[in-house]
């Protein structure tokens, strides 16, 4: 009998001892609770025997469902149910909100003593806003589609919440404990990040606007390059999963309707203006410090590195990996790191060659690198510095890494703004000095050519008043032996009475020449002698023959009239 009872209270303590180990507590939320919080302690989780596993099929299970710390690591390629229990100690009706907390799929299900509710289908916070396509005025307000995991907890009600759940490999969920938000509080404290990503969203977009007009007016490079790259930080911007949804599905697209995962395709999305956004600014970056000129080797290293960033993005969004988070984005953070590391020494040699713009280039980075870099090493399973802030106003606001990233766009984008206006000053003055110089170099050239010219025009007009001297010269000798050699032709006595009519044209080519006519001396009477003669040569060389000639015929007819220029013997 003794041994009986014994057996009997060791089996009654160790069903006790087993119903305590399942037991599982419930979180309670009351007044005090903040408006959004996370049970840390109670949650249990049991990985699905099968993918098409149901509601009704883990509910049957319930026994086997495992603290999450029991859990060592999440694994991308598994579905897990996730076992939550809240009970509402206020007096008032709380409306609750279940955040998908980094989780690709996230089905939830509300299980009350005498109903299942199934809520909202939530995941990766792209969910379309229904309130985008109803009338507030006519549609009652309990008769609304909501885009979130959205259920009420009454007053003294005890509800047990399960979520089907799957992680990506690239990016996976950090913790089973998902986030519940007061909807009604979160509402009201959502104005401020909303006035937040409003302002941020409304100033890169006017800075882009400001880049694509500066390009129409300057047509350069650096004013493109910027343009492209702040559309792709709006249009980041806008597929930022901040807090609690994407802008782009939230309001403008209704990817629940498309045929393909509408999750995956927002994921693909978000991927895709990320990693542009990156090497866009990069390309920036490169057009405005001039790399491919002053840094020729550096820049074929960073087209190297744009293919690295394609080549890590197509793995991203097309494969399923278990690989360590760190293990597969360290190999793409590091060279990040080093990427903006190199583009601020560059510019700061800029800088030294006289780039003066350089500096705000600078300015501009550090916040940028900063902002990013603590991006990264979120994304990369790091805690992030801003981890450390209060979880209220800004810090709240900072503590999600996608909020890091857009600040950090719009302060380089602002930085940058002065940055491309002073680069294009630069730019005019350098075109206006080098134009000035040009014209200096000109005027310079003009004053010299002038003097060149000035010099030369006197030594010709030197030149030519000693030529016009020399040929006055030889003009006055040529005339005179002219006169003298007009003197050498006959006088006209000696044609008197020897022809009855005689007429002589005598018309050298040159002044004087070798061309002459001659009559023997009038003073003999009988026969004369007539002589016209052509000599060899003109001018001066003909001229002197002339003369020989005719004083040769005056020395043979001198005496005697009788001679025949014919005659034998002569």
């Amino acid at each position: 009998m003794n041994k009986q009872f014994h057996r009997l209270c060791a089996f009654t303590l160790a069903l006790l001892g087993c119903l305590a180990v399942h037991a599982q507590n419930a979180f309670v939320v009351d007044d005090n609770t903040t408006v959004i919080f996370s049970d840390k302690t109670n949650v249990r989780v049991l990985q699905a025997p099968s993918p098409d596993a149901t509601l009704d099929d883990m509910r049957a299970m319930d026994s086997q469902f495992a603290p999450a710390t029991s859990i060592a690591a999440i694994s991308p390629t598994a579905i897990y149910w996730i076992k939550q229990t809240l009970v509402n100690q206020s007096p008032h009706e709380k409306q609750l909100r279940i955040a998908p907390s980094g989780w690709t799929v996230h089905q939830n299900y509300v299980v009350r003593q005498s109903s299942v509710e199934k809520l909202q289908s939530n995941g990766n916070s792209a969910n379309y806003n229904w309130l985008a396509e109803i009338n507030p005025f006519t549609t009652p307000a309990r008769n609304d589609n909501s885009q979130y995991a959205i259920f009420n907890l009454r007053s003294g009600e005890t509800v047990d919440i399960y979520s089907r759940v799957k992680s990506h490999s690239s990016v996976p969920a950090k913790t089973f404990s998902l986030n519940f938000y007061d909807h009604a509080s979160y509402l009201e404290l959502r104005r401020f990040g909303v006035y937040f990503e409003g302002g941020m969203l409304g100033l890169l977009i006017a800075l882009a606007v400001f880049g694509w007009y500066s390009y129409v007016q300057n047509r350069d490079k650096t004013s493109l390059a910027y343009g492209v790259w702040l559309t792709v930080g709006v249009t980041q911007c806008l597929f930022l999963p901040i807090h609690d949804g994407q802008r782009i599905t939230e309001f403008f697209v209704h990817m629940e309707d498309q045929k393909i995962g509408w999750q995956y395709l927002a994921q693909v999305l978000y991927s895709c203006v990320s990693y542009a956004q990156t090497v866009l600014y990069v390309v920036f970056a490169r057009n405005f410090l001039d790399l491919k000129i002053h840094f020729p080797t550096f820049y074929k290293i960073s087209n190297i590195w744009i293919g690295w960033e394609v080549i890590h993005l197509s793995a991203l969004i097309t494969q399923q990996h278990s690989l360590n988070q760190q293990v597969f984005w360290m190999p793409v953070l590091i060279p990040i790191v080093l990427m903006l590391l190199s583009i601020y020494v560059c510019a700061y040699i800029r800088l030294q060659q006289g780039l003066t713009v350089a500096k705000f280039f600078m300015v501009a980075m550090v916040p940028y690198m900063f902002f990013r870099v603590s991006f990264m090493l979120g994304i990369a399973g790091f805690q992030s510095p801003f981890s450390f802030l209060p979880q209220s106003g800004f810090g709240l606001f900072f503590q999600n890494t996608n909020t890091n990233q857009a600040f950090g766009v719009c302060c380089e984008a602002m930085i940058m703004a002065l940055a491309v206006i002073s680069r294009t000053r630069w730019l005019q003055q350098e075109l206006a000095n080098s134009i000035q110089s040009q014209n200096d170099l000109m005027a310079n050239q003009n004053k010299v050519l002038e003097h060149t010219v000035a010099e030369r025009t006197k030594e010709l007009a030197e030149q030519h008043q000693a030529l016009d001297e020399a040929h006055q010269l030889v003009v006055g000798s040529v005339n005179y032996a002219s006169r003298l050699q007009r003197g050498q032709l006959p006088r006209p006595v000696r044609l008197e009475n020897r022809f009855a009519s005689f007429a002589t044209i005598w018309e050298p080519r040159d002044t004087i020449g070798g061309d002459l006519y001659w009559v023997s001396s009038s003073q003999h009477d009988g026969p004369f002698v007539l002589s016209v003669a052509d000599c060899t040569g003109h001018g001066v060389p003909g001229a002197m023959l002339s003369l020989l000639v005719s004083n040769s015929l005056e020395r043979i007819y001198a005496n005697d009239t009788m001679e025949d220029p014919v005659s034998d013997g002569h």
